[in-house]
């Protein structure tokens, strides 16, 4: 397959896509109809003598755009091999050590590895967060095509873009130092670099900050306990080390499958809003309750990402859900309302061989007719 410039609809194609957030190339997208995934592009007549020309349609920008989401960006992800084995055999030993390994694949890539040091573990974030491919824009974009097909969205919060290197690098350093090494008057910074505050903005969150923490150190009380949690990659660890095995392999379970159900409604939803004709496409109706739940905003949108099924977001996911009280309990709760949204018992049902198909022929019977 050749890898020149794409031209025409394929350009144009390519464009959309990027302005959606999914990065794809010419190559991929031949890669993708060799293999039977992609239609073609259809050709239409410009008129009387000056030929015909490709262009897209709507079945062909959806299925585009469920690839890219989909495929795998850049550097290939760890194998789910292991720990899908481990749940498939309810070995809590064979979870627990596919979990650590993803977790010290991500402290590594973090420059939290046992030999970084301090100044490793900077550099490693504010390499990443200027490199990471930023995601933002899912919730967005969902939230609009919920409003062209009419639908009031006014009861759906429009989320601020993600694309902030500050507040990566921060959460970067967060997890790989923890909060030893991170100042609450760096919180302030950061979000004043990602939504360009006025100077004095940030200045007073930090003198704010500053008190908060002065109060609570006098009180004998951690300063970030009035915050949300901080989960760095030794606390991950060691909390995937010290759980019980029934609670491992119950967080495992929750996670997984709720991360496969909040992919195929993330995938269903995009279909159902471009061509409602495609297979568990989801309605726009049943895609704004989804944009409303406070699971999809804070848990969901992130793991809807191609990223989100590699072994060490895996890990991760679990190992927050181990941290994080009550958590997975929601995350159960939001898995079975998923269920509802894709329809699957509906599916199942009508997937079950009918009662007529099954039972047994009566003699002489040789088959249907």
């Amino acid at each position: 397959m050749p890898r020149t410039l794409p031209t025409g609809a394929d350009a144009e194609l390519i464009a959309l896509l990027a302005a959606r957030g999914v990065k794809v190339s010419g190559y991929q997208l031949e890669r993708w109809r060799a293999q039977g995934l992609l239609p073609r592009n259809p050709y239409r007549s410009l008129g009387r003598g000056r030929g015909r020309a490709a262009h897209l349609t709507p079945e062909i920008i959806a299925t585009a755009e469920l690839l890219g989401r989909t495929s795998r960006q850049g550097r290939k992800n760890a194998d789910l091999t292991e720990l899908v084995k481990g749940m498939s055999a309810q070995n809590p030993a064979v979870v627990r050590a596919a979990c650590i390994t993803g977790l010290t694949d991500l402290a590594h890539q973090t420059g939290a590895g046992p030999e970084a040091g301090a100044q490793d573990r900077l550099d490693a974030a504010a390499q990443l967060a200027r490199t990471q491919r930023h995601y933002g824009g899912l919730h967005n974009e969902l939230r609009a095509l919920v409003a062209e097909h009419g639908l009031d969205v006014d009861d759906v919060p429009e989320l601020p873009p993600t694309d902030r290197p500050a507040l990566l690098e921060l959460a970067l350093r967060l997890f790989s130092s923890g909060r030893d090494e991170v100042g609450l008057d760096e919180i302030a910074d950061a979000l004043g670099a990602a939504w360009n505050w006025p100077q004095d903005t940030v200045e007073e969150m930090q003198r704010s900050l500053a008190r908060s923490e002065i109060e609570a150190r006098s009180r004998g009380e951690d300063p970030w306990d009035d915050l949300p949690p901080v989960h760095d990659a030794h606390s991950l660890i060691a909390a995937v080390q010290d759980c019980a095995d029934t609670e491992l392999l119950h967080t495992a379970e929750t996670v997984t499958t709720t991360s496969s159900y909040q992919m195929m409604a993330t995938l269903g939803s995009l279909a159902g809003l471009a061509q409602p004709t495609l297979p568990l496409a989801v309605s726009p109706e049943a895609a704004k309750t989804m944009l409303r739940h406070p699971i999809w905003l804070t848990w969901g949108q992130s793991n809807s990402q191609a990223g989100a099924f590699s072994n060490a977001s895996q890990a991760f996911a679990i190992a927050v859900g181990l941290r994080t009280p009550g958590f997975i309990d929601r995350l159960a709760d939001y898995r079975d309302f998923l269920r509802g949204l894709l329809r699957l018992d509906e599916l199942a049902i009508q997937l079950q061989p009918s009662a007529a198909s099954t039972a047994p022929s009566a003699p002489g019977d040789v088959g249907p007719r």
